[in-house]
């Protein structure tokens, strides 16, 4: 074994986290969007999707019309 694999063994092996946290989350769609978006939620999520890929097509679409015809 080289010198260089012995030293990365050891600092990987060292490089544990000085503190980890005593908590637990559960990832699901209720709490780890920035938004509502549960069960119960689902229809004003799936607007504000659709809203936003819908805005995000048009509008260069629109930009592109509006300078050829200005």
């Amino acid at each position: 074994m080289s010198v260089f694999v012995a030293a990365t063994r050891a600092s990987l092996r060292s490089a544990q986290p000085a503190l980890r946290r005593g908590l637990h989350i559960e990832n699901t769609s209720a709490n780890s969007l920035p938004f509502k978006a549960g069960p119960q939620n689902k229809a004003a999520t799936g607007a504000g999707v659709a809203g936003f890929f819908t805005l995000g097509l048009v509008l260069p679409i629109v930009a592109v019309y509006y300078q050829l015809h200005k």
